[in-house]
């Protein structure tokens, strides 16, 4: 309820004071965003996510058996991941299954930065659950900028997947990368002056197209790029440079083919050539054909 004064002329009227923005609530969220939120709860949610100890708890032994039963995963050139501190990896996106692989990398949990078109049920509601939290890649906010360098600043590992969707690309080839993950580690690195955040491209190779039983996972981690080296050029100078830096690093072909694309639930978030490929069905040869 806003606070109101009375007109000195005419008691009986009151004046309401006007407020020209809302605050940002408690969970770094606009109150239009919570709004918009009600209506349609799929939208992005960029306050702080949540960490269910009990539910990573019981995740952990199914992942250890998971990935050494019925899967194979190889890690190539482990020592480059570190054990503490700050990190951002950066891979590339070929599988459902990458998340789940990912995690041999690390024993702390990793978090992940995940289009808000997939967090539906049950898919949402488990990676929520285990930290992960939503961009909407129509409308990224300020917040999730800011949850961010919260989850850096604690020393957690952060993963963001540059190509934006799966691509069942050869081995060696890469889509071309879209810039919110130089943006992101950037943005971070400029607001953390004092603390390294190594960004660690990982290529990811399946021995199958689509992973089943005990195929082959290799987890290839690159060289760590420092980008505090970009920071002294200007802003769009500095992504551009960045992100044609981690392209290089995860692919030695840049495929712009959508035609091994995995179906998006949002082609039009993905950009024209991608809505106008999945918005005919008669003209879409599905992957799992």
């Amino acid at each position: 309820m806003h606070p109101t004064k009375r007109n000195a002329e005419s008691p009986d009227v009151q004046w309401t004071r006007v407020v020209p923005d809302l605050p940002l609530a408690s969970d770094g969220a606009h109150p239009r965003d919570r709004d918009q939120r009600r209506a349609d709860p799929d939208r992005s949610r960029p306050g702080r996510c949540h960490v269910s100890a009990w539910f990573v708890a019981l995740v952990r032994p199914i992942h250890w058996l998971l990935v050494r039963t019925y899967l194979r995963v190889r890690v190539i050139h482990p020592e480059r991941v570190p054990a503490t501190g700050p990190v951002i990896f950066v891979p590339t996106h070929r599988s459902r299954w990458d998340a789940i692989v990912l995690q041999c990398l690390t024993r702390r949990l990793l978090r992940h930065v995940v289009s808000h078109d997939e967090f539906v049920w049950p898919q949402g509601w488990v990676m929520r659950h285990l930290g992960a939290f939503s961009l909407d890649t129509q409308r990224p906010t300020p917040a999730l900028m800011r949850h961010c360098q919260d989850v850096l600043l604690g020393g957690e590992p952060l993963t963001v997947f540059p190509e934006g969707t799966i691509f069942y690309y050869p081995r060696r080839h890469v889509h071309p990368l879209k810039p919110g993950a130089a943006w992101l580690a950037l943005g971070c690195q400029r607001h953390m002056p004092g603390t390294s955040i190594p960004v660690l491209p990982v290529r990811i190779v399946y021995s199958d197209r689509y992973p089943r039983f005990r195929t082959l996972v290799q987890l290839e981690v690159g060289d760590p790029i420092d980008a505090r080296v970009h920071l002294v050029k200007p802003h769009k100078e500095a992504i551009r440079s960045l992100t044609a830096d981690l392209q290089r690093a995860l692919g030695d072909v840049v495929d712009e083919s959508l035609a091994e694309m995995s179906p998006p639930r949002n082609p039009s978030a993905h950009g024209p050539a991608c809505a106008r490929t999945f918005s005919r069905p008669e003209g879409f040869d599905s992957p799992s054909r």
